[in-house]
C-alpha cells in the first residue's frame, strides 16, 4: 500500500473531489492506522468520514447453532453485540472527533465484503479505505474481519 501524506494528498485535491470517505473498521490496531489516514485525507480534502462496523447477524450463521440456545436468546446476543459495537466505535473515534473533521458512525449487520460494498455504493462514497485485522477463526467472528 503506498503512503498518502497530506501534502500529496493536498496537490490531488486540486483534481479530485473526495468528499464523502468510507472508513470500514474492526477496532484493531491495525484499523487505527486507517482512521489516521482517513483523518489525513479528510482535512487535505475538506471531506466528511463515515466509519462502519459490520458485525455478523447470528440468525445465519451456521455455527451459531453448536450453541444449542432458542431463537430469541440468539436475538439477545445480537442485540448484545450492537451495543457492544456502539461502545466500541464511539471510542475508536473519541479522539478523532476532537480534530474538526465531521465524523459518522454506522454499525451494519452482515457479512462485511458485502455489506460494505452495498453501503458503499448505497450512499456514494466517494473513497473506500479498508484494512486486514489478521483476525481468524473465533476471533475474526466475534471481532470482525475486514
Amino acid at each position: 500500500m503506498s503512503e498518502v501524506s497530506p501534502r500529496t494528498a493536498s496537490k490531488s485535491a486540486a483534481s479530485m473531489d473526495v468528499k464523502k470517505i468510507l472508513l470500514a473498521t474492526d477496532f484493531s490496531k491495525h484499523s487505527q492506522v486507517a482512521l489516521s489516514r482517513a483523518m489525513e485525507l479528510a482535512v487535505a480534502f475538506q471531506s466528511s468520514i463515515t466509519a462502519i462496523y459490520c458485525m455478523p447477524d447470528l440468525a445465519y450463521v451456521p455455527s451459531a447453532s453448536e450453541f444449542g440456545l432458542p431463537y430469541n436468546d440468539y436475538m439477545l446476543m445480537q442485540e448484545e453485540f450492537g451495543r457492544e459495537a456502539e461502545h466500541s466505535m464511539q471510542e475508536y473515534l473519541s479522539g478523532a472527533v476532537a480534530a474538526g473533521v465531521e465524523i459518522h458512525s454506522k454499525i451494519l449487520v452482515g457479512d462485511p465484503h458485502l455489506e460494505v460494498s452495498h453501503f458503499a455504493e448505497k450512499e456514494h462514497f466517494d473513497l473506500v479505505i479498508a484494512g486486514r485485522s489478521g483476525h481468524s477463526g473465533w476471533d475474526e467472528f466475534f471481532l470482525g474481519s475486514t
